[in-house]
């Protein structure tokens, strides 16, 4: 934010966050972090490994004492005009990046030809630790902190020399060489000891700590977690919630930790929610369990097939990674559906159709005019390796997996054989089809497949087919699709436009549109926070 804090406010405000909330957050966020390290600080052990950590950290492998003053131009990108494409925010922060480089290389100019490094920075550094002092460090240069390509450009100047201009993220630098000597680590084996002592412990030493002190932390997720929410009837604040390596935490304490983490940031979404509820009430509308339960059978399948390609063991030990199992998560998809079958119901009930949207999805169902092609498929997906214990070696899985694809090449193979020798394609999709939306209707393509809009090689073999005829497997997203073209189609606007006015009237909202809404619920919420929220 520039160092501007209004605008960081402004920001956190726009996000329904507040300065408070935020330092509440990760003052909980940090509490661990710097439990650690100091752990890692008081159990510290100087050892010859760890003097020997520093002495590279500061002067890298080439032992190198370095002192520099140096000047800092930062990109300051603007923020892009309404309306503006993302062609034209690159090019103008290409512009940016161009001019402010080129800017440095001034500069460099100019102390090659005898201008003053320090006037120059104090002028026109945009670093606010050294600015004022000329661009003078008050330390060595840590050769750790700074990229390979800084590294690779200052490592061997001498005192005096200039580095070339260097990008360092959304910075460019140019530093000037006060004094470069070579150092060895018995030397400064007393300095690097000293500071040692009372230094901020790295990230290896905080991890180390982490290591030592976690163990196995999977927490036991106990009944009373997992129980209903039921405004009516609170649950006793004491009542044991979960437990980790024998540490048990009431409802209360999981709880403060909760709205300390997440309150703030929940809390306008939890208005619009009870906000559209109200709402889809006093439209009338209600949803029974078993509605509920509908939808939640559609989207465990869904997740099944789609993430997880049908296999009920993977999906498992997914959700075990997430202290889950599938009771679990359709208790947790019970009460998200709780939520979006209504607001699916009301967006349903308040949605209008126009001509121009009847009349998109007839061009995109039947192909412009309405003349496309009448196809049916097959799609079948590559089988996947069952589980071993212990797994194979590298060359043999290779080996496996070269002979799995060359079944599943022949089985593909193979239908097209039979499809092409008379068996009925319908049936052949219906039992092999591995596309759970065609698959019941035999494999038929809703409308029209409008070959302009096919990649080459499916266009290309669609346009060799007579009516009847089917393809060769062709590779598609991950698996292999026979096509059959069933007929060269035309229909009339006329003929099909109250269907689709229909479809398009009960057609479920998507995910996205449900999310979208769900933020326009929450951004418009007017929420107080009580002084507890934080507490």
């Amino acid at each position: 934010h520039g160092g501007v804090k209004a605008r960081w406010v402004e920001e956190l405000a726009a996000n329904g966050l507040s300065e408070n909330g935020y330092r509440v957050r990760r003052s909980l966020e940090l509490r661990g972090d710097m439990l650690a390290e100091s752990i890692a600080l008081a159990t510290r052990k100087i050892t010859k490994e760890l003097v020997q950590r520093e002495f590279e950290r500061r002067y890298g492998q080439s032992s190198r004492y370095l002192r520099v003053q140096l000047i800092r131009a930062d990109l300051k990108f603007p923020t892009p005009p309404p309306g503006a494409t993302g062609e034209q925010v690159l090019a103008e922060r290409q512009r940016i990046v161009q001019q402010t480089k080129a800017r440095m290389n001034l500069y460099r100019q100019q102390v090659q030809n005898g201008a003053s490094f320090g006037d120059i920075a104090k002028e026109n550094s945009d670093d606010p630790l050294t600015r004022a002092k000329g661009g003078v460090m008050d330390e060595p240069l840590r050769l750790d902190d700074w990229p390979q390509n800084v590294l690779l450009a200052i490592s061997f100047l001498h005192a005096g020399e200039l580095s070339p201009v260097m990008r360092v993220e959304n910075s460019f630098y140019l530093m000037r060489i006060l004094e470069s000597r070579m150092l060895d680590l018995e030397s400064e084996k007393d300095a690097l000891i000293a500071y040692l002592r009372d230094a901020p412990p790295d990230a290896q030493e905080v991890s180390a700590v982490r290591e030592r002190a976690g163990g196995d932390l999977s927490p036991e997720l106990l009944p009373a977690l997992k129980a209903p929410f039921d405004a009516a009837h609170p649950r006793d604040p004491a009542e044991i919630v979960l437990r980790t390596r024998g540490v048990e935490v009431s409802r209360r304490a999981f709880g403060a930790w909760l709205r300390a983490k997440l309150g703030e940031e929940r809390a306008a979404q939890f208005a619009g929610e009870r906000a559209m509820l109200r709402e889809a009430a006093a439209a009338g509308i209600t949803v029974g369990d078993a509605e509920i339960e509908q939808c939640i059978a559609e989207e465990m399948q869904r997740v099944l097939v789609e993430d997880f390609g049908g296999n009920v063991a993977r999906r498992d030990s997914a959700l075990k990674a997430h202290y889950r199992d599938e009771a679990h998560w359709k208790r947790e998809l019970d009460e998200r559906w709780r939520v979006l079958r209504p607001l699916e119901r009301l967006m349903l009930q308040r949605r209008r159709i126009d001509d121009a949207a009847v009349r998109a999805l007839f061009e995109e169902r039947y192909g412009p005019g309405g003349k496309g092609l009448v196809v049916s498929w097959i799609f079948l997906l590559p089988p996947l390796a069952a589980p071993v214990d212990p797994p194979p070696a590298p060359e043999v899985a290779l080996q496996q997996a070269v002979e799995r694809h060359a079944a599943f090449e022949k089985r593909a193979r193979e239908l097209v054989e039979r499809a092409r020798g008379g068996a009925e394609f319908a049936a052949l999709a219906r039992a092999q089809s591995e596309d759970g939306a065609t698959r019941a209707l035999g494999g038929r393509v809703p409308g029209h497949v409008v070959p302009e809009r096919l990649g080459g090689e499916k266009r290309a073999a669609l346009a060799a087919l007579e009516v009847g005829g089917v393809t060769d497997p062709i590779a598609d997203r991950g698996g292999l699709a026979i096509y059959k073209l069933d007929a060269r189609g035309a229909v009339e606007y006329a003929s099909v436009a109250a269907e689709l006015r229909n479809e398009l009237q009960s057609r479920r909202p998507d995910r996205i549109e449900l999310a979208t809404e769900l933020r326009r619920y929450a951004t418009s919420a007017k929420v107080e926070r009580g002084p507890d929220l934080l507490r």
